[in-house]
């Protein structure tokens, strides 16, 4: 009897707990539902669920045909005989329908529209994959292409306005929008903006061939701005190419050969020195320009194949522009025509500068100089990084500003300039390891972070020039050593000096004045007069070439001579060139630190010699607009014979180039950091699944869980309760 009884209660204990705690879970939910219906603010409860469950990002596909689709999904094409106002009929207009803000529409292959403008009215991504192509075919060019009324970006897309060249894009939107790394060609006007309160940012864009204005903003009452930066924009109207309506910017654009901004902008914000000297590289097969953004942290981030990195040793992360001007033909040289000099290229051009509203307290800046062995071989010899002044480091750099420097000048030396200032170089180093030179930037020296920055093209090169020292003899006589060398080629030579040292490491120190150049083929006489002769001592001799320039091109020797006993003699020295006295008479000139320079060929590369140090490979592109004015006449054979014995065949040769790049390639084949393959197929994002999601379909992923943990609460309270009766009950039945 007792224990029927005591499964009696335990079974009312179990009965009870649970009738308690679906009862109690019951009032729970009807209080949260009381109180979501009558204050949103009482929501914040269960916040955490709904972001955890948050919409994941979408991608639609749009492409001309469903073959071209391939297996991208969903993927949206043209509707057959529909043409419809916004675009109706066209799968980029039903993509923008039916995807949520923040989500990505990616155009593949060549896409045409209609004759309707497509309009887009979602804050979206929209580019192209790879070198997709958005065009048109038809003959209504009334209305433009695209017109955005919201925000988003549209980048990596090549857009032609067809035949009958239509306007490109219309803008008119209270959210900023991002217009980058676009090509932007064969339309009337490329980019017409309607002033609103939205930010519209034009960077790394080639436009270019269009029949009005590359940019047009048009008279409003917004408060937005235009900002225009990192473009190649010429060769599309007479005259000027931008219009701001005096509420933008244009700064750091290539607007054509030897154009300043004054002569290609209108009502819009600039400085005629933060222009960019030579056009911003393309790629074949490639939308925009060779140009990013890069986050500047406390570590080395490289960029373009890695050939160019940058860090901060101090102060907060911030964002600088970096834009790649290539290398390989006179084209790439920043402002060649209006102050730089000829200078020999071992890395890209390079052009670098912060981004609008950052602070840059210094910069590390490193430039591998490894675009063929020759490069590698000579700078890293005993002239420039294999030895201890850092002044010599063939790092460079131009002020096309105030020309503070003497066209290209070395990081390491004191500007050289027509302004010099009472301000050293900045440290630079070689880091032979990696085949790379830095320099730190900073506000000690020039270039400064803050003088210079915005301005300043850098390369990694060496002086242009050639002399072949086809004999060099040094002799001893009583109490002097005379000096012979003999020339089979000058090109580009200035002069030379002599220099000498007490061990053939050196360190070596000129001991003549200014010896200038006779030409090719000339006979040379020093003699080096010794104050007190030690005998049985070594002395080692050098020759330093001075370019036209005023840079040291490179030192030849050494030899050396062993002083011994004087012996006195009834006959003269013999003389091996007794009818020349080379030996400058007129005023020696100033002993100048080393420059580099490159030189500018009118061949469309550069001919290197086989055994030439200074060879350039072949040239990254070819888009560059006709120069205003005349180029500089310069001999074809300059480049192509830099040291060495010359080759009377090569000399008849107009352009071929023997070197070959064997680190890193002559130019980079991707931007960094951008992704332009889509991702593979994924069979859940079907066109019904990137509409918004129904009240029930956004119930958090977790409340199961929720509802659980008020189950088991109640459960085990009812279960203490019950427990404590039952435990009661049954000791008073028991007696």
């Amino acid at each position: 009897m007792r224990i029927n009884r005591k499964l009696s209660i335990f079974h009312s204990i179990l009965l009870f707990s649970l009738v308690f705690s679906v009862l109690f879970l019951s009032v729970k939910n009807t209080a949260d539902m009381i109180k979501s219906s009558a204050d949103p603010r009482l929501r914040s409860f269960n916040q955490y669920w709904q972001n955890v469950n948050a919409q994941t990002i979408q991608t639609a596909y749009v492409a001309i045909n469903l073959e071209a689709c391939g297996n991208f999904t969903p993927c949206y094409t043209n509707t057959e005989g529909v043409d419809g106002p916004n675009g109706l009929g066209t799968g980029l207009r039903q993509a923008v329908t039916d995807l949520n803000p923040g989500d990505e529409i990616i155009i593949l292959g060549n896409y045409t529209i209609k004759d309707q403008t497509v309009l887009i009215d979602k804050n979206l991504t929209i580019r192209g994959d790879e070198n997709s192509l958005l065009t048109y075919t038809g003959q209504d060019c009334s209305s433009p292409m695209l017109r955005f009324t919201s925000g988003g970006s549209l980048q990596d897309l090549r857009i032609s306005g067809g035949s009958c060249a239509r306007d490109l894009i219309t803008i008119n939107t209270i959210q900023d929008l991002r217009i980058e790394h676009n090509t932007l060609q064969s339309g009337n006007r490329a980019i017409d903006i309607i002033p609103s309160d939205g930010v519209v940012t034009v960077a790394f864009n080639q436009i270019t061939d269009n029949q009005d204005y590359a940019i047009y903003q048009q008279t409003g009452s917004g408060n937005g701005t235009l900002e225009i930066y990192a473009n190649n924009i010429f060769s599309n109207r007479t005259g000027i190419q931008v219009n701001c309506t005096s509420n933008g910017s244009a700064d750091h654009n290539f607007w054509g050969e030897g154009i300043l901004p004054a002569a290609a902008v209108e009502n819009c914000q600039t400085t005629t020195g933060k222009r960019l000297g030579a056009p911003i590289a393309t790629l074949p097969g490639t939308p925009g320009v060779q140009a990013i953004s890069q986050t500047v942290t406390e570590n080395f981030n490289y960029a373009f194949e890695n050939n160019i990195g940058v860090k901060r040793n101090s102060g907060s992360a911030y964002d600088l522009i970096i834009v790649n001007h290539g290398h390989g033909n006179e084209e790439n040289i920043p402002f060649l025509e209006s102050g730089s000099t000829p200078i020999v290229a071992c890395s890209n051009f390079y052009d670098i500068f912060t981004a609008k509203g950052s602070f840059a307290s210094d910069l590390v800046l490193s430039i591998k100089y490894d675009l063929n062995n020759s490069c590698i071989t000579t700078i890293e010899s005993s002239d420039f990084c294999g030895q201890s002044d850092s002044s010599k480091y063939p790092l460079w750099w131009y002020d096309p500003s105030s020309n503070l420097t003497d066209g290209w000048d070395r990081t390491g030396q004191i500007p050289g300039g027509d302004n010099p200032l009472n301000v050293e170089g900045q440290t630079t180093t070689c880091n032979v390891t990696e085949n790379e030179i830095q320099v730190l930037i900073d506000n000690s020296g020039r270039p400064g972070i803050a003088q210079d920055l915005n301005f300043t093209p850098f390369l990694a090169g060496l002086p242009i020039g050639i002399s072949n020292i086809s004999a060099f003899e040094a002799s001893f006589d009583v109490d002097q050593v005379d000096i012979f060398w003999e020339t089979s080629l000058e090109s580009r030579i200035s002069g030379y000096y002599v220099l000498r040292a007490n061990s053939e490491m050196g360190p070596y120190y000129k001991i003549s004045n200014f010896i200038p150049s006779n030409g090719s083929n000339s006979l040379y006489e020093f003699t080096d007069a010794l104050a007190s002769v030690e005998f049985n001592k070594n002395y080692y001799y050098k020759i330093e070439i001075i370019n036209s320039f005023g840079d040291t091109l490179r030192t030849h020797g050494p030899v050396n001579i062993l002083t011994s006993t004087p012996t006195p003699s009834l006959t003269p020295t013999r003389t091996l060139y007794p009818t020349r006295t080379p030996y400058p008479t007129s005023t020696s000139g100033p002993t100048r630190t080393a420059t580099q320079y490159i030189y500018r060929s009118p061949t469309p590369i550069y001919r290197p010699f086989t055994s030439t140090p200074y060879g350039t490979p072949t040239q990254v592109r070819t888009d560059r607009p006709s120069p205003t004015g005349p180029s500089p006449t310069t001999n074809q054979t300059d480049l192509s014979l830099q040291t060495g014995t010359p080759d009377p065949e090569l000399l008849t040769r107009t352009a071929q180039s023997e070197m070959t790049r064997t680190a890193s390639t002559s130019a980079p084949t991707e931007i960094s950091n951008r992704s332009r393959t889509p991702g593979p197929e994924n069979t859940n994002a079907a066109k019904t699944d990137v509409t918004a999601a129904s009240p029930e379909e956004q119930k958090p992923a977790n409340e199961d869980q929720y509802n659980w943990l008020f189950i088991l609460t109640g459960a085990g309270l009812g279960l203490g309760i019950i427990s404590f009766l039952g435990f009661y009950l049954s000791k008073s039945m028991i007696k």
